[in-house]
Parts: structure tokens; C-alpha cells; sequence
């Protein structure tokens, strides 16, 4: 990932594609994963399940994202609040795993296989030129629950 200029507390977004996938299939697990150095820089973690729209910007692969709620994050990507927040991560929690009928749903016919991750830092010593990959990794499988989530 490219270095980027933090403030004190900014939220960083960054438009992911999700698998592509033939069939629906099932999230039973979220895990963390923050990287090493950044642990105490990376304050929460908010993954919204994006609408289908065939012309939201997408940027490059590598392309580090945009400071959130600013004018230089492409405005179509706000759309993704209005999804479904798929999954959340704070200081101090773990994986979080579903119970064994219960699973969160991606690949269907109305999956718009996009997510908006947003990560909130905390910079009070304002560091210049990190670089950051954290995120969440799901964890799914084409087994299917008795439930959605």
C-alpha cells in the first residue's frame, strides 16, 4: 500500500470487490487483521455491504483509497452507507464468529460484490508517510446455514 498523511483521527475508505462467486454462499467467520506496527494507530474497523450500481468509481488495484466524508472520496461511494454494515472491529475484540446456523449471505443474485472498508485511526503523534493494510478477512463457505444473517 502507497504511503498516505494521517491527521489526528482521520477515517479512511477504500472500495474492495468481493469474490466473485457462482453460488450463494455463506460468512460463518470475521477475523482482524492489523498490521504489524499499527496497532495502536488502528481504532475500529466498518465494513458496509455496497447496493448494486453498475457505474460506482473504482480505483486501481494498489490505489490506497480516500480520506472518508471529504470531497476527494468519489461521492458515489457514500451509497455503500446505505447498505448493510457487514461487519465491525474495535480495540480490544477478536474474531467474531457466527453461530453454527447462522451465516452472513454473499454471491446471490443481489450481491453488488462490493464493500466500502472504512478504518478510523488514532494518530495523536501525527506520523507522516505510513502505510497501512489492515482489514478484515471473512472467512465463508458454500455450505449454507439454516439462517441468513
Amino acid at each position: 500500500m502507497q504511503p498516505f498523511h494521517l491527521n489526528r483521527q482521520p477515517n479512511w475508505c477504500k472500495l474492495l470487490e468481493l469474490p466473485k462467486l457462482q453460488a450463494k454462499h455463506h460468512i460463518f467467520k470475521v477475523q482482524p487483521t492489523i498490521s504489524r506496527g499499527n496497532e495502536g494507530l488502528v481504532h475500529h474497523i466498518a465494513v458496509y455491504k455496497c447496493h448494486i450500481n453498475p457505474n460506482r468509481t473504482v480505483v486501481p488495484h494498489g490505489h490506497p483509497g480516500h480520506e472518508c466524508y471529504t470531497p476527494n472520496m468519489p461521492q458515489d461511494w457514500s451509497e455503500c452507507y446505505r447498505g448493510v454494515l457487514i461487519a465491525a472491529w474495535a480495540v480490544g475484540t477478536g474474531d467474531v464468529t457466527f453461530p453454527d446456523h447462522v451465516g452472513y449471505p454473499i454471491g446471490d443474485e443481489d450481491d453488488a460484490e462490493q464493500v466500502l472498508l472504512e478504518i478510523h485511526y488514532d494518530n495523536p503523534l501525527l506520523k507522516e508517510g505510513m502505510t497501512d493494510s489492515s482489514g478484515l478477512t471473512f472467512l465463508y463457505t458454500p455450505k449454507l446455514r439454516q439462517h441468513d444473517a
